[in-house]
């Protein structure tokens, strides 16, 4: 596809292509996936954006003639572990209240290739960074019906002889960050393999049938969800922000071994009986500076909200490659 200049001044975009995923045997594996309880938490999400920064000293001509071809074709391999992906999410077509994720023969992932003139060493820092440009490096998922929406969308954009960026942006709904996660990794090693088949981790578990509701939860969280749509629209997703306001920044912190290990010890020294994990201990330090940060009341409470892979916790358990969503979102509050 011709070059043409994106809505940002540094981007330009190279080529906008769609791939799908390689054929063999797909025709064996189910066309519809229906949610489950677990999903349907996340049908009103807004989409989950990652991005990767990668160091590539190397020009534009090269990467288009010796690498994109590559990772084309391991893309294609990839989503043939992952179909579901290329896929949409709908309405299913025997009831007004169940949602289903549908590939259909010739459905395709939107991959855009576009190159940049931004600071890749500004970018890959620690210090503050203008989340403008960090949002200009990951794609949108593209806009169709309500009862059609794609879930996923990839960009790759280069930062000729300094790096590369690979950005994402897929709906929560279709894949939880661990089945994200797998994808990724069978892209990488169908990459670095050249299509190699037996190179590509497990493919994904699609038994939809090893989530049981015999309470009927799915009903009920559909119903509660769209009690707070005022449009009562259950498959609009929110679009992600075209451009972040001209003030945000995005940081990054670290928390050492050694001030871990004194977050625990500040912890123990108050006696406190629970099991202070590092997680645990994370959380609390992280949670405890956004309170005060942001200026919270001290007599109000506060939620902190995480996410619990309830793969292993299941009566069956399900695989740990079981594709789409088991998680549920715990919160905890301080007062």
């Amino acid at each position: 596809m011709a070059s043409s200049s994106s809505s940002h001044d540094s981007m330009k975009v190279l080529e906008q292509s769609r791939v799908s995923p390689s054929p063999a045997s797909i025709t064996q594996q189910p066309a519809s996936l229906p949610l489950t309880f677990f999903d349907i938490l996340w049908l009103y999400s807004s989409p989950v954006e990652r991005l990767f920064l990668y160091p590539f000293p190397h020009s534009t001509v090269v990467f288009t003639e010796s690498y994109l071809p590559n990772l084309k074709s391991s893309l294609s391999l990839a989503l043939h572990h992952f179909y579901p992906l290329a896929g949409k999410l709908r309405r299913s077509p025997d009831s007004a209240d169940q949602y289903e994720l549908h590939y259909a023969e010739g459905d395709s992932v939107s991959l855009t290739v576009a190159e940049t003139d931004l600071d890749f060493l500004d970018l890959v820092g620690y210090h503050a960074r203008h989340s403008s440009k960090l949002s200009s490096l990951v794609p949108r998922l593209p806009q169709l019906d309500d009862d059609n929406r794609p879930l996923l969308a990839i960009q790759v954009t280069l930062f000729p002889d300094h790096g590369i960026g690979i950005g994402f942006t897929v709906h929560h709904i279709a894949c939880d960050g661990f089945n994200s996660t797998h994808f990724i990794k069978s892209w990488a090693s169908s990459c670095k393999s050249r299509g190699h088949v037996s190179l590509v981790p497990p493919a994904s578990s699609f038994d939809r049938s090893a989530i049981v509701d015999p309470c009927n939860l799915y009903s009920e969280f559909l119903g509660d969800m769209n009690s707070f749509i005022a449009d009562n629209n259950p498959v609009l997703v929110p679009a992600a922000v075209e451009s972040a306001p001209s003030n945000l920044v995005h940081a990054t912190f670290t928390l050492t071994p050694d001030r871990i290990e004194g977050l625990k010890a500040l912890v123990r020294s108050k006696a406190i009986s629970f099991n202070c994990s590092t997680f645990v201990v994370s959380c609390a330090y992280l949670w405890t500076c956004i309170v005060k940060a942001r200026g919270y009341p001290a007599d109000k409470t506060a939620h902190f909200t995480f996410a619990v892979d309830w793969r292993k916790r299941l009566q069956p358990p399900t695989p740990d490659t079981y594709l789409v969503t088991v998680w549920e979102v715990v919160s905890q509050r301080r007062r």
